[in-house]
């Protein structure tokens, strides 16, 4: 690399001298064009296109292969040792994993204690059931104990026609009556109640106990998922790091610099070989025409002869004469 770098240095500076001496000359020889067609005798400079020139050299394609095979090398050579410090290796978001456990756990957890409502519900209504046979049994035994003591209370009352403090006295005796036989009803009833109440907690122990278990085994479960989860997708990233990764040792590097350098070097050579054939060309053709300086890739207007089609024009015949060969 260094090699070529001073040839281009060094080509530059000639190009440079070459420009400045020819420059001179012009400028002491200039004239002004006139209209019409001129001869070649009037013209004392040269021009060239340079990259049209090398282009019709009959190894510019083995040119553009050597330089497209440098850029492969350049790519490779380049490519980091360490490929972790490049491109470090994606670290698993454990907080997202955590997050759809506590969403998922949360759900079912949530229709769980729904259906366990449900349950209690039914089963108040089973226990109602089962006792409520007993209950309208005992309700009615209450009912028929005031039965009679109401009726005859009731009876002598309609009996009295006169409202005096006898009549009076037996409207007190009826809602006396009365008001015990309700509280007894209230009593049977708040009895049942109480029953059905304490069988019904001794069943919601049991289905909170399940719940706690069922939930806590949810959560066991959702959290090793997660941790397996986890696992696999930094498996699958670790995986494809070291598909990914391309680890090169210093004799690698070594030799694919090395490489570079000689690939650079054979360029090098093949373009002096073009550049060489082409001055060649390019000086039998200034001696021709009588030209006694010629410019390269000119970009200002100037009175010369434009010479690129007779180098091309030689190359094209030399590659017929090989190719009859």
């Amino acid at each position: 690399m260094e090699e070529r770098k001073k040839k281009i240095i060094a080509g530059s500076l000639t190009l440079v001298v070459l420009a400045f001496l020819c420059g001179l000359y012009w400028q002491n020889h200039k004239e002004t064009t006139t209209a019409g067609n001129l001869s070649t005798q009037d013209y004392t400079i040269g021009v060239i296109d340079l990259k049209q020139a090398m282009q019709a050299h009959p190894r510019y394609n083995d040119l553009v292969k050597l330089r497209k095979e440098r850029s492969t090398l350049a790519a490779a050579a380049a490519v980091k040792t360490d490929f972790n410090l490049v491109n470090p290796p994606p670290v698993i978001d454990a907080q997202a994993f955590d997050d759809s456990v506590k969403q998922q756990s949360s759900q079912q957890i949530e229709e769980n204690k729904i259906k366990l409502k449900q349950t209690v519900l039914n089963q108040k209504k089973t226990l109602g059931a089962s006792v409520a046979a007993q209950r309208e049994a005992d309700l009615e035994a209450v009912r028929e104990k005031y039965l009679n003591v109401i009726f005859n209370l009731q009876l002598q009352y309609d009996n009295l026609k006169a409202n005096n403090e006898v009549k009076q006295q037996l409207a007190a005796d009826i809602e006396a009556e009365r008001q015990k036989r309700n509280q007894e009803l209230d009593a049977v009833n708040r009895q049942y109640d109480k029953k059905i109440q304490q069988s019904l907690q001794v069943f919601i122990a049991q289905k909170q106990k399940e719940q706690q278990a069922f939930e806590a085994a949810l959560l066991q479960k959702k959290q090793q998922e997660a941790a397996a989860n986890r696992q696999q997708a930094q498996s699958r990233d670790d995986q494809t790091m070291k598909d990914q990764a391309m680890p090169f040792s210093v004799d690698d590097i070594m030799q694919k610099n090395e490489a570079l350098n000689n690939k650079d070097k054979e360029i090098t050579l093949l373009e002096d070989l073009i550049n060489q054939d082409i001055a060649g060309i390019a000086a039998k053709i200034a001696i021709t025409n009588h030209l006694e300086c010629v410019f390269a890739n000119v970009e200002v207007n100037i009175h010369a002869l434009d010479i690129t089609d007779d180098v091309i024009k030689e190359f094209q015949t030399t590659r017929q004469v090989t190719k009859n060969e």
